[in-house]
């Protein structure tokens, strides 16, 4: 009995996504847990700026404002502010799951990088500039 559960922790412990092997991470750039989290925090924070900022914008300029038609249909089903919420939310956990993969699949950081800095120019200071001029 004591040997069957030995050898069963063992095949757990080697399937791990957690185990740790030297010749397959030295062959892994490392990505400090910091930099991950600052990325995700990033997006998340131009998620909620532009989830605020859209809803000024819906307020002033009527639903047919929004850019995307997905979300413009979304808003037209069910309201402007719930749309806005489900989206958001979902779209923080995309990014909070992707951070988690970023540890395993390199690109995913490079790809959450490009995606903030897309987010920034072509969601966030876009609906600053409409809002505020």
């Amino acid at each position: 009995m004591r040997e069957n559960l030995w050898i069963s922790l063992k095949m757990i412990n080697q399937s791990s996504p957690l185990n740790f092997d030297p010749a397959v991470e030295s062959k892994r750039p490392f990505v400090s847990i910091h930099t991950t989290l600052a990325v995700c925090l990033t997006l998340a924070l131009l998620q909620l700026m532009d989830g605020v900022l859209t809803s000024f914008g819906i307020k002033e300029f009527g639903i047919s404002a929004e850019g995307n038609p997905l979300l413009r249909g979304l808003m037209q089903l069910i309201g402007p502010v719930p749309a806005l919420i489900t989206v958001k939310i979902a779209a923080v956990l995309v990014v909070c799951i992707l951070g988690e993969i970023s540890y395993q699949v390199s690109w995913v950081l490079k790809a959450l990088i490009a995606v903030a800095i897309l987010y920034l120019f072509a969601a966030v200071l876009p609906w600053t500039y409409i809002l505020l001029f």
